[in-house]
């Protein structure tokens, strides 16, 4: 694992059908980033010109390195010298990787309504807290990260930094790719699940304590309520069970034991 500090709890936003599922057969789904809906998930460019020449050759020869590339005398000049090739070169690489992961994500955040709206069908879904101590615990192929926020693409030397930081050939590059995103994210303060055994595993199993509490959406209507208590008592969870209100008198929620 790479060295951060979790909050103690972490919440998780579902449409309503997505949540039933996640109730029903004790498991946490993952998705694949390249199917996010940000253009720059996994494929962003490194910022090339602000680079030093010396980190831009070691970085070809790692990349080249990592992907087994026999790279001619012809190869290097050309990537040294073709910001263009250079970028495609790390896109590409990028995106091999990626479609080898799967991410499932979460907040610090359960008052946003953004993220009601957005994640969680215009409140008439669920968001679900999480332990994040369970949550690293879920599985050893599994990491927790949380997505850091920026203006601007990374460095070559930014890049080479963080491969320096673990033995492991693949999870700095895994996390660069995973883990930074645009600032005009930043809302949403962002942490990832990322599952290593993506594709053959694409679901994990999770035990009853990783779930804390269940908040539902202020437009979740009664018959819904019945149905989730129904759901839980067969299940015996014991989970505690909130709605949320809009409140009266200023912009925000408050929360209502039910």
């Amino acid at each position: 694992m790479l060295e951060h500090n979790p909050p103690q709890s972490l919440y998780k936003f579902f449409k309503w059908h997505r949540f039933i599922s996640l109730i029903s057969t004790g498991e946490l789904y993952f998705s694949n980033p390249l199917d996010f809906n940000d253009p720059y998930d996994c494929i962003q460019q490194l910022d090339f010109p602000s680079s030093s020449e010396g980190d831009i050759n070691d970085f070809i020869l790692k990349m080249a390195s990592d992907q087994r590339k026999k790279l001619t005398p012809a190869d290097l000049l050309s990537l040294r010298t073709n910001i263009t090739l250079l970028n495609n070169f790390y896109r590409k690489a990028g995106k091999t990787a990626a479609r080898n992961v799967g991410v499932t994500c979460f907040t610090e955040k359960l008052q946003s309504f953004p993220m009601w709206a957005h994640y969680a069908d215009n409140h008439k879904g669920v968001a679900v807290e999480f332990s994040s101590q369970h949550l690293e615990k879920l599985h050893p192929m599994i990491n927790l990260w949380p997505v850091s926020y920026t203006s601007t693409f990374p460095t070559v030397g930014e890049w080479m930094e963080n491969e320096k930081k673990t033995s492991d050939d693949n999870l700095p590059f895994l996390k660069m790719l995973l883990t930074r995103k645009c600032d005009q994210w930043k809302q949403e303060q962002e942490w990832r699940l990322v599952n290593l055994q993506y594709p053959s595993q694409k679901t994990i199993k999770y035990g009853t304590q990783i779930i804390t509490k269940i908040f539902l959406g202020a437009q979740v209507k009664q018959k819904n309520i019945t149905i989730i208590k129904n759901l839980l008592s067969q299940k015996e969870l014991n989970h505690s069970i909130f709605q949320m209100k809009i409140s009266s008198n200023l912009y925000g929620f408050s929360t209502k034991a039910i």
